[in-house]
């Protein structure tokens, strides 16, 4: 997940909690990851590659690539220790009830695609403090860049 400053992200919202100390048996609605290794990041010589798959995009050139994928360089193996994830993401409905509970005020444009008929679908629109928020209300946290791409 890319956090941009001022504006919002177009993410779905899925919350990881960590398993360590947690009882045998996952919590209702998520799931275990097992661990594992993962290789994380590119080299730099495929930032020319990175630029020319998105030549048609505006404004696309490696400089932007550089920009983009800059902190992607270099790659690395991590390993991602288990740990639970919502087994779906986050809804319209259930966003809104945090909003009504807490008073919380989003960044995001997200009521805009929150309209009657979408309670059940996954909210959108929502900034990284938005999700950061809603996963903290719910006792629970966003996954860390290793876990999100592993």
């Amino acid at each position: 997940m890319k956090r941009t400053a001022g504006g919002s992200c177009v993410i779905l919202m899925a919350v990881g909690l960590a398993v360590s100390g947690m009882a045998s048996g996952d919590p209702p609605g998520m799931v275990l990851i097992p661990g594992g290794m993962s290789r994380m990041g590119t080299e730099e010589a495929r930032l020319s590659e990175l630029a020319e798959m998105g030549r048609d995009v505006p404004h696309m050139s490696e400089l932007h690539a550089r920009w983009w994928f800059g902190d992607e360089v270099s790659a690395h193996e991590v390993e991602v220790e288990p740990f639970l994830l919502e087994s779906s993401e986050v809804t319209n409905a259930e966003f809104r009830s945090f909003v009504d509970a807490t008073g919380y005020e989003p960044e995001g444009d997200w009521e805009e695609f929150a309209v009657e008929g979408r309670g059940d679908h996954p909210v959108v629109c929502v900034s990284w403090n938005d999700a950061a928020a809603y996963a903290e209300w719910a006792n629970k946290r966003l996954p860390t860049e290793e876990e999100w791409e592993y």
